[in-house]
């Protein structure tokens, strides 16, 4: 005689195995779409703590309007190593504006 509760059970440990493999799935497509507004910048040699006047300036040597308030936030990355200037990561507020930046750096 088959055992019921072994395949109810089984059942349901694959449900949830297939419900966690959807929501591992949605949480990634969220994170990605998530930093789609971000840039990282290299070689900003300045060590100011003030990322985002750096990020600024550096737009604007581009040949970019860009201010303050375009930018959500902005931070290094990476271990600080001497003679290394360390990455700037930006949240931008519009992608419109990511893209003014990502495209200007490209053409030079």
């Amino acid at each position: 005689m088959p055992n019921w509760k072994q395949e109810k059970n089984s059942l349901t440990s694959d449900s949830k195995n297939s419900e966690n493999d959807q929501l591992k799935e949605k949480t990634n497509d969220l994170e990605q779409r998530n930093r789609l507004e971000n840039l990282r910048i290299f070689g900003v040699s300045k060590k100011d703590k003030d990322t985002d006047q750096l990020v600024v300036e550096f737009a604007s040597k581009q040949g970019i309007f860009l201010e303050r308030k375009s930018i959500s936030r902005s931070h290094r990355a990476g271990k600080k190593i001497d003679g290394k200037h360390r990455a700037i990561i930006v949240k931008f507020v519009s992608h419109a504006d990511r893209q003014k930046m990502f495209l200007a750096k490209k053409r030079t």
